[in-house]
């Protein structure tokens, strides 16, 4: 997975760990033009070498990425005291047979698959199940130390071409 340098040690890692499940708030483009925020379950999928989050096929969520694929995401890591926002292109896949699909359907616990059609841990992926992937190309990372602030560091990451430029920046600006 392509991210700066000074993220790698979080990134993927923090999206992989099935005991901690990362959700992240996710922006999206309603019709109108207004932001429509949900939260969601962005998970690491190796087989796609990127970040993704499912989606019910028939939700205002996929149609909304459908008709523009642009989305800003954000979350906090209390214990680390890192907020992660960043902004992403998602590409929308739904074929059964794809890995990354396959991988992100085993992952979705037995409670969620209901919301799918599907009854218990049925291994067939539903019809309407889908994932957004997401190819990243900005990052906003915010380390926070409430008892230190003079420790805060923010930097932003921008893609350029195939490299990452990076800003430190302050807390306000």
């Amino acid at each position: 997975m392509n991210v700066p340098e000074e993220l790698a040690a979080w990134v993927p890692a923090l999206f992989d760990d099935p005991t901690r499940p990362l959700y992240a708030q996710a922006a999206t483009v309603a019709a109108g033009g207004a932001p429509d925020v949900r939260t969601v379950h962005v998970r690491f999928v190796k087989d796609w070498d990127a970040l993704a989050f499912a989606s019910h096929t028939g939700s205002p969520k996929w149609s909304q990425l459908a008709a523009d694929p642009r989305l800003k995401l954000c979350f906090f890591h209390p214990r680390l005291g890192l907020q992660l926002r960043f902004e992403a292109t998602a590409s929308l896949a739904s074929d059964p047979s794809d890995p990354g699909i396959s991988a992100l359907w085993a992952a979705t616990e037995p409670w969620l698959r209901k919301e799918y059609g599907a009854k218990g841990r049925a291994p067939a992926v539903p019809a309407a199940y889908g994932a957004a992937r997401l190819e990243i190309s900005f990052w906003d990372a915010y380390r926070v130390d409430p008892a230190h602030p003079e420790k805060n560091e923010r930097t932003v990451h921008r893609l350029s071409g195939d490299a990452w430029r990076s800003e430190p920046r302050t807390a306000l600006r």
